[in-house]
C-alpha cells in the first residue's frame, strides 16, 4: 500500500518545481506524469487479486492515515489563520501540503476501496445502477459545478448557504441529466462511456 505512495512523493519532489501546474494540455508535465501513472496502475492492479486482498486488509491503516493527515492539515490552516509563523511550523506547514497532495488522496482511495469490498462487495440493483452512473458523473460534475458555481457566487449568499446549494445542484443536475437524457438517448451513451446493449433501457 504504500509502493505508490513513493512514486507520487517522486514527482512531486523532482517534477513538480519543473513544471507547475497549468493543467493545460502541454507544458503540465508533472501532472501528466502524475495522473497518467494512477491510470495505468489502476489496468495493472484492476483485476489482480493480491492487490484486492492487501486492500481488504488495508482498512484500519488506510482510515488511520486518512484522518491523521487531515486532521494535521487542519492545525496547519487553523495556524495559518491565526498568522502563526515559526521555522519549525514554515516546515511543517510545507512538508504537510505535499503529503495532503499526494498519500491523502492514495490512501482516501485504499479506505474507499476497502469499504467498498467489505459492504458493497454483492449483487445489487442499485450498485448496478451506480457502476454504470458513476463515469457519466464524473464526466458532468465539475462542468456544473463551474456553471452553478458562476450563478451562485453572485447571489451574494452566505457560505454555507451557497455550499449546500452548489451542492445539491450539482447532485441534482448529474441524476437528472444522466437519468433523462444519457440513459434514455442510445446515440448519447457511448459518448460518456455507457454500453448501447443495456436491457434496462428506459426509451430507445
Amino acid at each position: 500500500m504504500l509502493v505508490p505512495t513513493v512514486i507520487f512523493m517522486t514527482y512531486r519532489f523532482i517534477l513538480k518545481p519543473i513544471y507547475p501546474s497549468t493543467h493545460a494540455l502541454i507544458d503540465d508535465w508533472a501532472n501528466h506524469q502524475l495522473f497518467f501513472s494512477i491510470f495505468i496502475f489502476g489496468f495493472l492492479i484492476a483485476k489482480d487479486s493480491s492487490f484486492w486482498k492487501a486492500v481488504s486488509n488495508a482498512l484500519l491503516p488506510s482510515l488511520v492515515m486518512v484522518f491523521g493527515i487531515a486532521s494535521l492539515a487542519s492545525i496547519v490552516w487553523y495556524l495559518e489563520g491565526q498568522s502563526y509563523w515559526s521555522p519549525a511550523f514554515e516546515m511543517t506547514e510545507h512538508y504537510s501540503e505535499i503529503v495532503r497532495k499526494t498519500v491523502y488522496p492514495w490512501f482516501s482511495i485504499v479506505a474507499m476501496l476497502a469499504m467498498a469490498q467489505k459492504w458493497l462487495n454483492k449483487p445489487s440493483k442499485v450498485l448496478s445502477y451506480m457502476t454504470e452512473a458513476v463515469f457519466p458523473w464524473y464526466i458532468l460534475h465539475q462542468t456544473l459545478i463551474v456553471m452553478f458555481g458562476y450563478w451562485l457566487t453572485r447571489q451574494n449568499l452566505p457560505v454555507y448557504t451557497e455550499f449546500l446549494a452548489l451542492t445539491l445542484a450539482t447532485f441534482l443536475g448529474c441524476l437528472l441529466i444522466h437519468e433523462f437524457c444519457i440513459r434514455r438517448w442510445k446515440w448519447v451513451r457511448p459518448l460518456f462511456g455507457v454500453k448501447l446493449n443495456q436491457t434496462n433501457i428506459a426509451a430507445q
